[in-house]
């Protein structure tokens, strides 16, 4: 096997890169590989023997990111970057043609960063989805809420649910474009559908999705600002499955993602119409990567990294359960005085669990479907006993929260 030089830009920390196995990929044993990754997260990469690490915000400062990433590669040219973060990779592809590596380019990271360009190009390749306008266009904009009496407003290229606001009156689309100001262009609104909504997470090969698993959310994708939880099933019902899977393998065509990981959202009206939501060049996060992994044996980080930079993988999925699903849990602000330990969730039929607070802690409420303060998945029989025991998990799950002087209060998951 040729020794590559690989530059890993990280948000999420060394548990992102481990495969089924718990081995860290691209292995350092095999290639150089250096990482640049915030403090938070060097702990965790202290024990991967070989590994060249760098420190920097890789959250805010992102010029300060990728010069750092240009510095080390002066020294020792990169022939490989791996960008899983959705903040990384419009930087890591512009990296790539700076220095003439191979991989993902501007023009097809952009598709998948700008969420009008990504819905145009889907569009043309006559996938459903909901009209959507840039929020500069405010004639158009108050058009398309008088005709549909309700849109939603979000960044062109968010992620996480974050700064997604749902518009219903006239009032309150005023209010949001005066907000938005002279960043009114980063901003898009699209027409609200009443839906159902799916997630895809597929592992993609040479234009051919190789792996894909589809889940149902549980509840409205927003409720985590409410002190709640986001939930996902696997979809078992064979016929909207191959819809849902069909849908997926023609966006990710469209937006020419053809070796890498996705997450892709989806919705169902009440009509039967399945329509385009967006789609990540990523794995998905709030734990449905460790969903996946702990139902099938496929780490999609993991497999992300290496098609990142043309290694191979190996699949061989194999189901542990019938079916399963995910929840992530969220704060309220305040001080954690005490939370449920791991012990509590020892069943054979919890695949993952990941309690990611400790007491001392100050909690804030959250402002994106990220900021989970513990998140978990399950195995089961069939759709509706997973969705028995995520309910048994956020059950289990309180934490207590001391939130003035004196106040105190104790929260469940539900």
């Amino acid at each position: 096997m040729t020794r590559r030089r690989i530059l890993i830009l990280d948000r999420d920390g060394a548990a992102r890169y481990r495969d089924a196995e718990g081995r860290f990929q691209p292995s350092a044993q095999f290639h150089h590989v250096s990482v640049i990754t915030k403090s938070a997260h060097e702990a965790g990469f202290a024990d991967i023997r070989g590994l060249d690490l760098h420190i920097a915000d890789t959250d805010r400062d992102l010029n300060g990111l990728m010069a750092i990433a240009d510095a080390l590669h002066a020294r020792h040219p990169f022939d490989g970057v791996v960008a899983l973060s959705e903040r990384h990779i419009l930087p890591a592809a512009e990296f790539r043609v700076r220095h003439k590596i191979a991989g993902r380019r501007p023009d097809a990271a952009f598709a998948l960063r700008d969420k009008l360009t990504m819905a145009h190009q889907v569009q043309a390749a006559g996938i459903p989805v909901p009209e959507q306008v840039c929020l500069a266009e405010t004639h158009r904009v108050r058009d398309l809420l008088a005709r549909h009496g309700r849109i939603v407003v979000k960044p062109r290229d968010g992620m996480g649910s974050a700064g997604v606001h749902v518009v219903e009156t006239r009032r309150e689309l005023e209010e949001r474009i005066e907000v938005a100001g002279n960043r009114a262009k980063d901003q898009l609104a699209a027409q609200y559908l009443e839906n159902r909504e799916f997630h895809v997470e597929a592992v993609t090969v040479g234009d051919r999705v190789v792996f894909a698993e589809c889940f149902e959310y549980i509840g409205h994708p927003l409720r985590f600002r409410d002190l709640a939880t986001r939930r996902g099933v696997t979809v078992r019902d064979d016929t909207l499955a191959a819809r849902i899977l069909a849908l997926n393998a023609s966006a990710l065509e469209a937006v020419a993602l053809r070796n890498g990981v996705s997450h892709l959202e989806c919705f169902l009206t009440p009509d039967g119409q399945l329509y385009f939501g967006e789609v990540a060049g990523r794995p998905g996060g709030s734990g449905i990567s460790e969903c996946v992994s702990g139902l099938w044996g496929i780490d999609t980080g993991a497999c992300g990294a290496l098609l990142e930079v043309g290694l191979p993988v190996e699949l061989k999925p194999e189901a542990r359960f019938p079916a399963g699903g995910w929840i992530a849990i969220y704060p309220r602000a305040g001080r954690l005085q005490e939370v449920s330990p791991l012990s509590v969730f020892t069943d054979d039929w919890v695949t993952h669990a990941e309690i990611l607070c400790q007491p001392g802690q100050q909690l804030v409420a959250p402002i994106m479907s990220g900021a989970s303060i513990a998140r978990f998945s399950v195995g089961g029989d069939t759709p509706g006993h997973v969705r028995e025991r995520l309910e048994e998990i956020s059950q289990r799950f309180t934490f207590h929260v001391a939130q003035g002087a004196e106040e105190l209060a104790e929260a469940h998951a539900s």
